[in-house]
């Protein structure tokens, strides 16, 4: 007599059990084990062209390489198979495994990352880097999950997680919106060392919660426009902000202060010891972009106007005070979001990164549309004729940003 609960329906559905389950078949018990997990795809064995297999590893990863490139992904995972163990590599299953997430089947991904180590490869750095950048191209709603399983069991393998990795989670995170899992990602960085966060962290960061802001404040614009659709004929108070997008957007800004309050922390760490670990943060003119779109966007809504008038400061942060402003304060204000002990730009304290830009057109758009939509016209007038007078590199004015600026101009000339 056999009995086995559940087992039958299990099987048939392709699924393990979610719990450890224990039967009695044939007066033997039974373990069922790897929880709550669809059962892996068995990767190809067969090759629908004949390959040689080549003479030793670094040929064969060559090999493998060239086939996958041909589009024949399933080709190249049985030739590996097909080939002795000790021709094959952490660089042979690692193509494989890039491959498999960049088309979105990241079980199969994963299966080939089951293989490898049952073969005794020990996964590298770079295996674990591709494995977590395929669940970038999934649309399981599992993908994070998974990703943070792969990214966890690094240290199991190799000393990690780096950065690399973290920063790799972290575009993983933003790729399907997830902030949940941030502070938990964010919180298991060092501080200081060569794993501490850089400049694509809290550029990648930022990118995050500006689209869940933008997500949060699409929200707002449907309540709005069924609202008045419902109360057209009634009275419709001002409502009061959003809490969520406020908690947002203070985030944002929190994650900023923490950049700019970093940057002049390392400067300060490599002046007393030039042999610092802790690398210099770089500056790229997309990190600022981001806040100045978030800026943009939350004061696209009356209601989060104050709110957006933040925005100039952290230009100010980044350029110095190119506008000087009328009446100086005399004393540091509650949320004015300025490292008040350091005021030297960041631009003339920050590595620039390769390639990067300090400034350009898009920037110069967004500062002038943020001072129109704030009424704040004469300050985006000071604020052209001074870059004007500083002059960037790479910078040109555009026919686009030129005509905003002449829209300020002449509302000016009619005051």
């Amino acid at each position: 007599m056999s009995i086995v609960p559940h087992f039958s329906t299990i099987a048939k559905n392709n699924f393990l059990p979610s719990t450890i389950c224990f039967g009695y078949v044939s007066k033997r018990w039974f373990t069922v084990t790897n929880p709550g997990r669809k059962a892996l795809p068995k990767l190809p064995t067969e090759m629908k062209m004949k390959y040689t297999i080549p003479k030793d590893s670094y040929l064969l990863s060559d090999k493998v390489s060239k086939i996958i490139k041909k589009g024949k992904i399933d080709d190249a995972v049985a030739l590996i198979l097909s080939s002795p163990v000790y021709k094959q590599s952490q660089a042979s299953w690692n193509q494989v495994i890039e491959e498999y997430g960049k088309q979105g089947k990241n079980d199969y991904a994963w299966k080939a990352y089951t293989e490898m180590k049952k073969r005794g490869i020990k996964p590298n750095a770079q295996t674990f880097t591709v494995l977590i950048r395929g669940f970038l191209y999934s649309r399981s709603p599992k993908a994070i999950e998974r990703a943070m399983e792969a990214y966890n069991s690094i240290g199991k393998f190799i000393e990690g997680p780096s950065l690399q990795h973290t920063n790799t989670l972290l575009m993983v995170c933003g790729e399907h919106c997830d902030t949940d899992h941030l502070d938990r990602i964010i919180s298991g960085i060092p501080k200081d060392g060569p794993n501490a966060m850089d400049l694509v962290t809290y550029t990648t960061i930022l990118s995050i919660l500006r689209r869940k802001l933008k997500d949060t404040l699409a929200g707002d614009t449907n309540t709005d426009t069924q609202n008045n659709s419902t109360n057209s004929k009634k009275h419709n108070p001002a409502r009061k902000e959003n809490p969520r997008a406020v908690e947002v957007y203070e985030k944002m800004y929190q994650v900023w202060d923490d950049y700019v309050e970093d940057v002049h922390r390392r400067v300060k760490m490599h002046k007393v010891d030039p042999n610092c670990t802790t690398p210099l943060l770089e500056y790229d003119i997309q990190i600022l972009d981001n806040m100045l779109k978030a800026c943009y966007e939350i004061m696209q809504n009356t209601r989060y106007r104050k709110f957006g008038r933040k925005g100039f400061s952290t230009v100010e942060q980044v350029y110095g005070k190119l506008v000087p402003s009328a009446k100086p304060k005399t004393t540091p204000q509650a949320n004015d979001h300025i490292v008040e002990a350091d005021t030297i730009p960041l631009i003339d304290m920050s590595p620039i990164k390769e390639g990067g830009l300090v400034f350009g057109s898009k920037t110069m758009k967004m500062i002038l549309s943020i001072c129109i939509k704030d009424k704040q016209l004469v300050k985006g007038m000071r604020f052209w004729k001074a870059v004007e007078a500083r002059g960037f590199d790479g910078y040109e004015p555009t026919p686009q940003t030129r005509s905003i600026y002449e829209e300020i101009v002449k509302k000016c000339s009619r005051k």
